[in-house]
C-alpha cells in the first residue's frame, strides 16, 4: 500500500490541469490519402457510408506489384520522374523511400538510380545499410564465430577464404583460390572436420569425404610417387601437388586446422574480459589487413571494448556463452552507422525503423512482401523473456503495425507501396504484406470509382517481368517509362527481327602450310565434332563449361560418367585378377562410393554388370599388341601417328558403356589407318566391345582412297564449318540403308538434332548454336557428307 505522501504525490498529479495543447488537424484537401488520414483522426468507418467517390486523376495512394526487387527499383524510378514533371514544385528533399530489408533493396537502387546511362539523374542518398554488408571483414569473423556450429560444409570454408586479409594472414596468393577448388573438388572433400562431427550429429563415425581425409589423401599424394593406387594405412593418395604447390598446400592445411580450431578455443562459458582476449586473438590470427582495411578490423575491437564496458558499467562479472557475444555483435553491426547518409540531400533511402516516418510530401515503401513486413523476428535461444511475455514487454509485430500506420499518417501528398507480386519464373501471385492488404482492402470497400463502379481490380497496378515490354511506351496506356534505351529494345522487339547469320558465313582462307600435317589423335578429334575443331583450333573460340562449384554433401549416386568409370575399373580388375574387395577400398577412400550399405550395394551392382563383361573380353584372347606407326599422303596432305596397342588380330578393345556415334568415328578413321599401315603378318580388322555387343570392322579394300577422301574434308573443314554431325548424320545414312524415303530419313535425323524427350538435341552442342544459330543446316550438305562418312562405315559394319 502507499503511504500518505505517495497518496499526496498522486491526487496532486490528478489534481493538475496543464491543459491540452490540439496539434492534429483534419487535411484540407480531398484526396484518397488525405481522407484516410481523416478517417483515422475522426475514428471514422468508411466502408459504412456509401458513394464516397475518388477525385479524377487522384494519384495520392499508390499500389505497385512487380515481379522482382530490381523491378520495383526501375517502376519507383519512373513514377519519381513522373511526379517531379507534374508537380515542378517537388524537390527530391521532399521523397523519403523506405523498405523493410535495405540490404537486399541496397545494390538495386544503386544499380538503378546511380547509372550512368540514364538520361535523368535523381539525387539520392542511402542510410541504414548494415555495415556487415559493407564490410567484408566484419561479415568474415562474424562468419568465422558462426564456423563452430556449422558442419564445415566446403563452400563455407571456400567463401571464408575468399576474403583477401584472411588469405595474406596464410599465405595464399590472389590466383591460388582456383587450385585450392579443384584440390577440394577431386579430393572428395564434402563436409565434416572428420568422424567426429558426423559422430556428433548422430550419423555414423566415418571420415569419408571429410577434410581430414582429403587433406591426408593430398599431403600423401605429395609424398608418395605419382600414380601410387595404393592404400597407405587406410589412405588413399591424391597426387595433385607437385613442386612449388607444396607450400600452398601448407598454407592450405595451416587454414583448415585453425579453423577447427577455434571450436576449442572459443568452447564453454566465460567473462567478458576474458572474451575480449579470445576474439582479439581470433582477429591477430586470421587477418592480415592492409592500411585501408585496418578500420574495419578496429570496427570490431570497438565493438568487443564496448561490451566490455558496459558489462563494467552494470557492475556483471559473469560468465556468458559465445552464443550472447554472437548475438551481440550481429545486432550492432546491423545497427552501427544508421545515421550515415540518412537526409542527406536528394531522395532518401532508409530501412523502414521507427523514428524514420518524419513528414515528407512523399513517402514510398518497396519491398512490402508478405513475411517481410510485419517482421517475424525469432528471438535468440538465451532469451528467456521470449518464452515468458508479460504485460508490457515489447511485442515486435504490434510496434511494426504501428509503423506502418505512422508512415501513413506522415505522407503528406502522396504515398506509394511496392511489392514483389508475381513470381518471376512461372508468373503465379504472391501475396503483399498482410497491412497492404488489409488497407487495400478498406480502400476497395469505403471508396467507389470516379464513374460509381468499384476500386476491385484497379489496385494494385500490375507491371510486366521486363523494362522493355512494349506496353511501357504505347500512347495513352497506364504503364510508362521514361527510358529512351528501353524504349529503343521495345521497339526492335515490335520490328521483324533479322535471322541472326551463321558464325562463318562465307569460306575462309586456306590455312597455312603447316596445317597440311596432322597427327592420327588430331584426325580422330576433328570428326567427332568438325565445327568444334575448326573454333577451337583455327579460331581460337573456346566455350568450355564453367567448373562447377565443389558438392557439399556426400555423394547418395553415381553419375553416367562415374559408372562408366567405375564399371571400366572393375573389368580391368577382374582381366588383371585383382580382387573386386580391394576395388571397393580404393573407391571408398577416394569418397566416390555413398557411405554405408548404399554404396556397398551400387558397387555390387556394377560388378555384377562387369564380370560377364570381362569374360567376354577372355574369350576374345585378346594381345598385349605392339604400337604401329602411321605414314599416310594424299592431296599435299600428311598423316602421321602411331596406334598404341596392335596385334596380329589388329585393334581389340572395349568400354563397358554403348559406344557413341562420336567415338564410333573415331574408331573408324584408327581402322582405316590400320587398313593402309598394317604389315604383313596383321590382320586388318579391328573388334570392339560394348555395351550392346561386338562391333567388327573387316578389313576395307578401298582404305586409302577413304582416308584420302576424309583428308580432303578436314581440308575443306578448316576453311568452312562442315554439315557433318555424327549422331544425325549416323541416323540419317541408317535410315537410308534400310530403304526409307529421303523424307523420312531427313525426319529421323531431324529427331537427332533438335533431340526429344529422353534424347539429348545434338544442336544443344555450344559449338553448334555458335556457329548455326538458326540451326537449319540438315541440308543437301548434310546429306552428301553424311553419306560420304557415314556409307563406307555402315557398310562394313552390316557387310560382317
Amino acid at each position: 500500500s502507499l503511504g500518505r505522501q505517495g497518496r499526496d504525490f498522486f491526487a496532486s498529479l490528478l489534481a493538475l490541469d496543464p491543459g491540452t495543447i490540439d496539434l492534429f488537424a483534419p487535411p484540407e484537401e480531398e484526396t484518397l490519402l488525405q481522407r484516410i488520414q481523416g478517417d483515422i483522426l475522426q475514428l471514422n468507418d468508411g466502408t459504412l457510408e456509401t458513394g464516397r467517390r475518388m477525385r479524377a486523376g487522384d494519384d495520392s495512394l499508390q499500389f505497385h506489384s512487380c515481379h522482382s526487387p530490381m523491378r520495383e527499383v526501375e517502376v519507383l524510378r519512373d513514377q519519381l520522374l513522373d511526379l517531379f514533371q507534374r508537380h515542378p514544385r517537388l524537390q527530391p528533399e521532399d521523397i523519403l523511400v523506405m523498405t523493410p530489408d535495405m540490404d537486399l533493396y541496397a545494390p538495386y537502387i544503386e544499380a538503378v538510380f546511380a547509372a550512368e546511362s540514364m538520361e535523368k539523374r535523381i539525387p539520392f542518398g542511402l542510410a541504414d545499410r548494415n555495415l556487415t554488408a559493407e564490410s567484408p571483414l566484419a561479415g568474415s569473423f562474424l562468419g568465422l564465430l558462426e564456423s563452430i556450429d556449422s558442419r564445415y560444409e566446403v563452400g563455407l570454408l571456400l567463401s571464408l577464404l575468399e576474403v583477401p586479409a584472411i588469405q595474406r594472414r596464410f599465405g595464399i596468393g590472389e590466383g591460388d583460390l582456383p587450385l585450392i577448388t579443384r584440390w577440394v573438388k577431386e579430393s572428395g572433400i564434402r563436409w565434416g572436420r572428420d568422424g567426429g562431427t558426423r559422430g556428433a550429429l548422430g550419423l555414423p563415425e566415418t571420415d569419408q569425404n571429410s577434410w581430414q581425409a582429403g587433406l591426408d589423401r593430398l599431403l600423401l599424394g605429395f609424398a608418395l610417387p605419382a600414380g601410387d593406387d595404393r592404400l597407405f594405412r587406410g589412405v588413399l593418395s591424391q597426387d595433385q601437388v607437385e613442386g612449388s604447390d607444396a607450400a600452398l598446400l601448407g598454407a592450405l592445411h595451416s587454414y583448415a586446422r585453425a579453423l577447427f580450431s577455434l571450436k576449442t578455443q572459443l568452447a564453454g562459458r566465460c567473462t567478458l574480459s576474458r572474451w575480449g582476449e579470445k576474439l582479439a586473438g581470433v582477429i591477430d590470427r586470421f587477418f592480415a589487413p592492409r592500411e585501408e582495411e585496418e578500420s574495419q578490423l578496429q570496427l570490431l575491437r570497438d565493438l568487443i571494448a564496448s561490451m566490455q564496458e558496459q558489462a563494467a558499467l552494470a557492475g556483471f562479472n559473469g560468465e556468458v556463452s559465445l552464443d550472447l557475444i554472437r548475438s551481440r555483435m550481429a545486432s550492432q553491426l546491423d545497427t552501427t552507422g544508421g545515421e550515415k547518409g540518412f537526409l542527406g540531400g536528394g531522395v532518401t533511402f532508409c530501412a523502414l525503423t521507427p523514428m524514420r516516418s518524419l513528414p515528407f510530401q512523399v513517402i514510398c515503401l518497396i519491398g512490402m512482401n508478405d513475411g517481410a513486413f510485419p517482421r517475424d523476428q525469432r528471438p535468440p535461444g538465451f532469451d528467456l523473456m521470449a518464452d515468458n511475455f508479460r504485460p508490457g514487454d515489447r511485442p515486435r509485430r504490434a510496434d511494426d503495425r504501428y509503423l506502418f500506420l505512422e508512415t501513413l499518417l506522415s505522407a503528406r501528398s502522396n504515398l506509394y507501396i511496392s511489392y514483389t507480386g508475381r513470381d518471376s519464373r512461372d508468373n503465379a501471385p504472391l501475396p503483399p504484406s498482410v497491412l497492404v492488404s488489409e488497407l487495400l482492402d478498406y480502400v476497395e470497400s469505403a471508396f467507389v470509382a470516379v464513374d460509381g463502379g468499384t476500386l476491385v481490380g484497379q489496385f494494385p497496378r500490375q507491371h510486366p517481368l521486363q523494362a522493355f515490354n512494349p506496353d511501357y511506351f504505347r500512347p495513352g496506356d497506364a504503364l510508362f517509362s521514361y527510358s529512351t534505351v528501353r524504349a529503343k529494345a521495345a521497339r526492335a522487339l515490335l520490328e521483324p527481327s533479322l535471322p541472326v547469320p551463321n558464325l562463318v558465313p562465307e569460306r575462309l582462307p586456306e590455312p597455312e602450310d603447316e596445317w597440311r600435317r596432322l597427327d592420327l589423335d588430331q584426325l580422330v578429334s576433328f570428326f567427332a565434332n568438325p565445327t568444334r575443331y575448326l573454333l577451337r583450333q583455327r579460331l581460337g573460340i573456346l566455350l568450355e563449361l564453367a567448373e562447377e562449384e565443389p558438392e557439399s554433401r556426400e555423394p547418395f549416386g553415381l553419375e553416367y560418367f562415374e559408372s562408366n568409370r567405375l564399371g571400366q575399373r572393375l573389368v580391368e580388375a577382374a582381366l588383371s585378377g585383382r580382387p573386386a574387395g580391394e576395388i571397393l577400398q580404393l573407391e571408398r577412400a577416394a569418397g566416390s562410393l555413398p557411405h554405408g550399405v548404399a554404396g556397398e550395394r551400387l558397387f555390387v551392382g556394377i560388378q555384377e554388370q562387369a564380370e560377364p563383361f570381362a569374360q567376354e573380353i577372355r574369350a576374345m584372347n585378346v594381345e598385349a599388341g605392339e604400337p604401329l606407326d602411321v605414314a599416310f599422303q594424299a592431296s599435299g596432305l600428311r598423316l602421321s601417328g602411331r596406334l598404341p596397342r596392335v596385334g596380329s588380330q589388329g585393334i581389340t578393345g572395349y568400354c563397358v558403356e554403348r559406344l557413341p556415334a562420336t567415338l564410333l568415328t573415331g574408331l573408324w578413321v584408327r581402322h582405316l589407318a590400320l587398313n593402309v599401315a598394317a604389315p604383313e603378318g596383321i590382320l586388318a580388322q579391328t573388334r570392339w566391345l560394348d555395351a550392346d555387343g561386338m562391333i567388327h570392322l573387316p578389313a576395307v579394300p578401298e582404305a586409302a582412297d577413304l582416308l584420302a577422301g576424309l583428308l580432303a574434308l578436314y581440308w575443306q573443314g578448316l576453311s568452312t564449318p562442315l554439315h557433318l554431325f555424327p549422331k544425325s548424320s549416323r541416323e540419317y545414312v541408317t535410315c537410308r540403308r534400310q530403304g526409307k524415303s529421303q523424307d523420312q530419313s531427313l525426319a529421323r535425323a531431324w529427331g537427332r538434332w533438335n533431340g526429344g524427350f529422353q534424347d539429348y538435341p545434338e544442336f544443344g552442342n555450344a559449338y553448334y548454336r555458335l556457329a548455326f544459330p538458326q540451326g537449319d543446316v540438315l541440308d543437301s550438305e548434310f546429306e552428301r557428307l553424311s553419306e560420304q562418312f557415314f556409307e563406307p562405315l555402315l557398310s562394313a559394319l552390316e557387310g560382317d
